[in-house]
C-alpha cells in the first residue's frame, strides 16, 4: 500500500492495457497482469482527479454526446450551401420515344431568397431540345429576413453551447465525487488503524486482567469487562475493513479501474480556518457559475424565438421570377443556339390569412420568456443561498474542530490519570478501558470534522464556480 506513484503515462497505459486484455479474453477470466499481485496503483488526489476526467465512463459518454449537437449544427448550416441535384427522364409511348436530363443548382440565402439554375437537354424522336432556366423566389412577407431563416442554425448553436455548459457541470460533479471518494478512503483507513490499535490495547487489558485475577489482584469482573470490550472492538474493526473495501471499490468505479486493482491514495489532511468575505464569495459565484450563464443564454434564446414567432404571424406571399432560354433543332448543335426565350413574374400565396396557430404560438413564446426570466432570478437567489449556506457550514465545522481538539486534550489527560490510578491499585481497569475508548472516539470525531471541513472547501469552490477551469 506504500508503493511510490506510477508516472501518469505509465499508469494510464498499464490500466488501458489490462482493460484491453480483459476484453480480448472475453469471459475466460482476467489475465495475470491484472491480478492483485501485479497491479498496485498509488495515486495522489490530483492524479485521481486527472485520471477520473480521462477515464470515467459516464463522463466520456457525455463527451461523445456532444457530437450529435455538432452534427445538428452542421446540418442546419448546410441549408445555405449550394446544392446540386441531377435530373433525368426517359419514356416510351406507342408513337414516340424520349429522353432527357440535367443538373440543377440551388442556393438559399440567409435573407430567405432562393435562386435556382436548371440546364436541361432532351431528345424526342428526331428532335433535340436544350433549355437553361433561372428562377428567383423572393419571400415578401413571411419567411423574409435573417431572424427567420437562421432560426435552425441559431437554435443548434444554442443547443451545442448548452451541452458544453452541461458537460462542464458534469466535470465539476465528477471532481467532487472523486474528492469525496478519496477522502472517504483516507477516513476509513484511519478508522481501521484506530480500531486495530484499540483491539491490541484491549487484548493487552484482557491478558493483564487474567494474570492479575490469578494473583488475586483483580476480580473476574475485570476479565469479563476487558473481553466484552475486546469483542466489541473486533466487531467494529471488521465493519471498518468492509467499509474501507467499499470506499476503494467506489473510487475504482469512478476511475474505471478493475476491482482487482490494489489501490492506494494519499491526500493532505489539514485544517486552515477560512478567510472569505461573504459578499465577495457571492459576487464571484454570480460571475462564474455556469448554471447562471445557462439561464442568461436561455433568456436570450427565448427572446429570439419569440421574435421569430412574431415574424411568422405574417401571411405568406412570395414573388417568383422566371427566365428561360430554349432551343429546338434536328441536330444537337442547333438546339444549343437557344433561339427562344420565356419569362414570367408570379405572386404565390398558400396561407391561412387568419394566422390563428401562429398567433397562439407567439403568445406562448411570450409566456415562455416571462417564465425563463423568473427562473433566472430564482437561480440568482439560489446561488446566493448556496454560497451563504456553505460558508455557514464551514464556520460550523471550524467551531466543531476546535471543540474536538479540546476533547482530545481532555481525553489524553483522563487516560493518563486513569493509568496512574490503575498502576497504584486506586482503580480497576474500567477507568482505563473507558478512557482509551473515549480517546479513540475523540480522534475519530476530530478526523471526521477535519475531512468534512476539507470537503466543504471543495464544495465552496464548486458553488462559487471556481473549482475547475472551463474547457472550450
Amino acid at each position: 500500500m506504500n508503493n511510490p506513484p506510477l508516472p501518469r503515462a505509465r499508469l494510464y497505459a498499464r490500466t488501458l492495457a489490462c482493460l484491453g486484455i480483459i476484453l480480448l479474453w472475453g469471459g475466460w477470466g482476467a489475465p495475470a497482469c491484472c491480478g492483485t499481485e501485479d497491479v498496485s496503483i498509488s495515486l495522489t488526489l490530483e492524479e485521481a482527479i486527472e485520471m477520473a476526467l480521462q477515464s470515467n465512463r459516464s463522463y466520456l459518454n457525455a463527451v461523445a454526446g456532444l457530437e450529435a449537437n455538432e452534427l445538428d449544427l452542421q446540418t442546419a448550416r448546410a441549408d445555405f450551401n449550394p446544392k446540386w441535384a441531377p435530373t433525368a427522364r426517359a419514356g416510351v409511348t406507342d408513337e414516340t420515344k424520349s429522353a432527357g436530363g440535367g443538373i440543377g443548382l440551388q442556393k438559399r440565402f440567409t435573407s430567405g431568397i432562393v435562386a435556382k439554375l436548371l440546364p436541361v437537354i432532351g431528345w424526342e424522336e428526331d428532335e433535340y431540345s436544350s433549355e437553361i432556366g433561372v428562377t428567383l423566389e423572393v419571400p415578401l412577407l413571411r419567411g423574409f429576413g435573417k431572424p427567420v431563416n437562421l432560426d435552425s442554425t441559431l437554435g443548434a448553436q444554442f443547443s451545442l453551447a448548452s451541452s458544453r455548459r452541461t458537460l462542464h457541470t458534469r466535470r465539476v460533479n465528477l471532481v467532487l465525487s472523486t474528492v469525496n471518494a478519496v477522502y472517504d478512503i483516507i477516513k476509513q483507513e484511519e478508522l481501521v488503524r484506530v480500531a486495530a490499535d484499540l483491539v491490541l490495547q484491549l487484548k493487552g487489558h484482557a491478558a493483564t486482567a487474567g494474570i492479575r485475577e490469578k494473583a488475586g489482584l483483580s476480580t473476574p469482573m475485570d476479565v469479563y469487562r476487558a473481553q466484552i470490550r475486546l469483542k466489541d472492538a473486533e466487531d467494529r474493526l471488521t465493519g471498518n475493513n468492509k467499509a474501507l473495501k467499499d470506499a476503494q471499490d467506489r473510487l475504482k468505479l469512478i476511475l474505471a479501474l478493475p476491482l482487482e486493482t490494489d489501490l492506494a491514495v494519499s491526500a493532505p489532511v489539514y485544517f486552515n480556518p477560512l478567510q472569505v468575505d461573504v459578499d465577495d464569495a457571492v459576487e464571484t459565484a454570480l460571475t462564474h457559475r455556469v448554471e447562471l450563464e445557462e439561464d442568461r443564454e436561455t433568456v436570450s434564446e427565448a427572446l429570439r424565438r419569440a421574435e421569430v414567432a412574431r415574424l411568422n404571424i405574417r401571411p405568406q406571399l412570395d414573388l417568383v421570377l422566371n427566365y428561360n432560354r430554349l432551343g429546338i433543332a434536328e441536330q444537337f448543335g442547333g438546339s444549343m443556339q437557344f433561339d427562344d426565350q420565356q419569362w414570367g413574374v408570379n405572386f404565390v400565396s398558400t396561407t391561412d390569412w387568419a394566422r390563428t396557430n401562429e398567433k397562439a404560438a407567439y403568445t406562448k413564446s411570450k409566456i415562455n420568456v416571462r417564465a425563463v426570466k423568473l427562473d433566472y432570478l430564482a437561480r440568482m437567489d439560489e446561488i446566493n443561498r448556496e454560497v451563504r449556506q456553505q460558508l455557514d457550514s464551514l464556520k460550523n465545522a471550524e467551531e466543531r474542530i476546535r471543540i474536538r481538539e479540546e476533547q482530545l486534550r481532555q481525553g489524553e489527560g483522563k487516560l493518563a490519570l486513569a493509568k496512574v490510578k490503575y498502576t497504584y491499585n486506586m482503580a480497576d481497569n474500567f477507568d482505563v478501558i473507558e478512557a482509551e475508548t473515549e480517546l479513540q472516539q475523540a480522534r475519530i470525531n476530530l478526523l471526521n470534522n477535519q475531512i468534512d471541513h476539507i470537503l466543504g472547501l471543495y464544495k465552496l469552490k464548486a458553488v462559487m464556480g471556481t473549482l475547475i477551469e472551463r474547457v472550450t
